[in-house]
């Protein structure tokens, strides 16, 4: 598929200019490729790839200006290898990829530009990640990049599916505060709203696509990332082929369940270190909250029931109608396994952990 309108001469705006902060660019490989290597008159430009990219860089024209490296493993040591001259990179690939080559980039201090395959666009907008160099893990400063986004390579399914999280996310949020827990930069998650309140009509790549990147952008100054993030993650491990649809759908019903039908259990306390087992992880981390803790809960939840049942109610309306988007993107239907939302509140607290304090998640 080519986006010819959206070519990247056409779309290189001021903002956008401004260290790769605004929209991506619309464009395929090539195309991004040329006129990124334009605009940087190096002696030499790194082009990254992955397991899910390179037969796609290898079909790039040959330049003697261009370096080839397929990075396997997490590992981002091998960048470091790279001959001297070598100016700027470019990668395309998954967040692991794009970060890693964006460390490079910080480090060299040298320009860079990336291709996401994730339909979040994640690894192209986050200021740092905790990255393996040379057998080691530790957090790194990431640097700024343009974004591009060639159609061929972006996963739509998985971009519309994090629409949904990130309005999940915000969703959550506010239920935190309303429960008494700091949850966030409320002032970011409102700038993220309108791009998150309603996914799009249509099966629109490009919008699917900037209003992704506008979450991202948001997530970077401090707004809330919910624990649908999470729980796709767990999910996408496991093998599922849908991680982030399944994990908004999985998770809005256990919100809905909460504020619709849920009561306190007073008399019924979560055994917290055999769920800690269950979920590997440690017990000393896991909050078990006293008597006058469960007691402002318990008062809040019937304060907020009403308006928030209404909210993830129409959440999760329509479900038909953006199931056949969703597969008309090239997404499949979710599953029904709901064993990794089981040991969610072990691993992040959030509203699954004042869920499970309630004694509402022990089946």
């Amino acid at each position: 598929m080519r986006l010819a309108e959206y070519s990247v001469p056409k779309m290189n705006s001021a903002q956008a200019e401004e260290d790769g902060k605004g929209e991506p660019f619309f464009c395929t490989l090539a195309e991004g490729v040329s006129a990124f290597a334009r605009r940087h008159l190096a002696a030499k430009m790194l082009i990254v790839s992955d397991k899910s990219t390179y037969r796609t860089v290898a079909a790039l024209p040959k330049n003697p200006r261009f370096v080839f490296l397929v990075i396997d493993a997490e590992d981002c040591l091998p960048l470091f290898s790279m001959p001297d001259g070598v100016s700027c990179v470019l990668a395309a690939g998954k967040p692991a990829t794009l970060r890693a080559a964006r460390y490079f980039a910080e480090v060299r201090g040298i320009p860079c530009a990336a291709f996401p395959v994730s339909g979040a666009l994640d690894g192209a907008y986050d200021p740092q990640a905790a990255l393996l160099c040379g057998g080691v893990r530790a957090k790194g400063a990431l640097a700024e990049c343009e974004v591009f986004c060639d159609p061929a390579l972006y996963c739509a399914p998985e971009g519309y599916a994090r629409l949904f999280l990130g309005r999940l996310a915000l969703f959550e949020a506010r239920v935190l505060r309303a429960f008494g827990f700091s949850a966030g930069n409320a002032a970011a998650e409102e700038r993220a709203f309108p791009f998150l309140a309603n996914p799009p009509l249509s099966a629109d790549v490009r919008q699917i696509a900037t209003r992704n990147a506008e979450a991202r952008k948001a997530e970077r100054e401090g707004a809330h990332t919910g624990e649908g993030a999470l729980l796709a993650e767990r999910l996408r491990h496991a093998g599922e082929p849908n991680p982030d649809w399944n994990a908004f759908w999985q998770l809005s019903a256990l919100y809905f369940c909460f504020f619709a039908y849920g009561k306190p259990r007073r008399y019924v306390l979560p055994d917290y270190s055999a769920r800690a087992d269950a979920a590997g992880a440690e017990y000393r981390r896991q909050s078990v909250p006293t008597e006058a803790e469960f007691a402002s809960r318990a008062l809040a939840l019937e304060t907020v029931r009403g308006a928030f049942t209404a909210e993830i109610t129409a959440m999760r309306g329509r479900r038909d109608e953006r199931l056949r988007r969703y597969l008309a993107l090239g997404g499949t239907r979710e599953k029904a396994d709901v064993s990794a939302l089981r040991s969610l509140p072990e691993l992040s607290f959030g509203l699954s952990s004042i869920v499970r304090d309630f004694g509402l998640m022990d089946w």
